[in-house]
């Protein structure tokens, strides 16, 4: 019983520091999203409530320390009325029996448990119904690791919530997501690259084709014209190519450039996945008819059954 008060201040001690910390997360993660003096008046408040809340949480724990003590002293008195004896004595004789460091080391080291054949001699004669109970001390290594764990949760608190020197997990997540993406975007990059004039195919997704739209006009309508009609390059809207029509001729184009005609080599510019789009979307110009079309140069080229290019001559009249 002697002990009860002092189990029952660590205990509470250690669910104020955690309710605080716990607090405090739910604080940090609702203000996430907000702006700047949002998060500094969520701040005040978080520290309001956490005051609040440590309030509350002492409260408690003394009226239960009064409750506990309240209870201890009535046993006194029985203790004291059976033997006849001053209950001011016997508390006097209790505080006298050890100093505060004695108490430190045997709470840390000691033993002090009685053995279960004298186990009579610490009973306490006030049965609930027919239930006895042991004034005996817990194990010394229970004490010390229950101890340990609340030095632990002070200096995890301070550590992570108040001096802000470690992340939370909120913040690890952010980290990690935020190298996933990097990682993401590596492997794209990789992958992209990985297109060539052996594995090219014609992509059909818009996010795609409007990617190469862009690249078309920023890079190729001063030559072929805004909408492909041709210029100093050739027409790209008919069915005549100067170096072949399929999407792997159109692309090995692109990639190596015409040198002796003035074009350049975009391989150097352009990673392989920007080639594979603007080509792809060169091919979706055919039979568009834009106004004042270039005439038409190379052979015409006609799709056979397995995708290869047919040639004929380019003896047809301008459209």
């Amino acid at each position: 019983m002697k002990n009860q008060i002092k189990y029952s201040a660590l205990v509470w001690i250690a669910m104020l520091m955690s309710t605080a910390a716990d607090a405090q997360n739910t604080a940090n993660a609702a203000v996430g999203g907000v702006n700047a003096n949002a998060q500094e008046f969520n701040h005040v408040f978080q520290w309001i409530l956490l005051g609040a809340i440590a309030l509350l949480l002492g409260a408690t724990a003394f009226m239960s320390m009064r409750v506990m003590k309240m209870y201890q002293d009535i046993v006194l008195t029985a203790i004291a009325k059976e033997e006849g004896r001053d209950v001011i004595n016997i508390i006097k004789e209790q505080a006298a029996k050890e100093t505060w460091l004695d108490k430190i080391k045997f709470q840390l080291f000691g033993t002090g448990a009685v053995a279960i054949e004298k186990e009579r001699d610490i009973m306490i004669d006030h049965p609930h119904d027919g239930i006895y109970e042991l004034d005996n001390r817990l194990p010394p290594w229970w004490v010390s690791m229950f101890y340990a764990t609340i030095v632990f949760a002070v200096a995890y608190f301070a550590y992570y919530h108040y001096f802000d020197m470690g992340k939370s997990q909120l913040a690890e997540y952010k980290e990690e997501m935020r190298k996933g993406d990097i990682l993401k975007a590596q492997t794209a990059e990789r992958q992209a690259n990985l297109v060539n004039e052996n594995n090219i195919v014609a992509v059909t997704d818009k996010a795609a084709l409007d990617q190469g739209k862009d690249i078309f006009i920023g890079k190729c309508a001063a030559c072929h014209g805004q909408k492909g009609e041709g210029g100093v390059g050739p027409n790209m809207t008919d069915d005549y190519w100067l170096h072949g029509g399929d999407i792997k001729k159109v692309f090995t184009t692109v990639k190596n450039g015409v040198p002796e005609k003035g074009m350049i080599a975009w391989k150097d510019q352009l990673r392989a996945v920007d080639m594979q789009n603007v080509s792809s979307y060169i091919l979706t110009l055919r039979g568009t008819n834009p106004p004042n079309p270039k005439a038409p140069q190379g052979d015409k080229y006609v799709a056979g059954e397995a995708g290869n290019a047919v040639s004929t001559p380019a003896d047809i009249p301008k459209k």
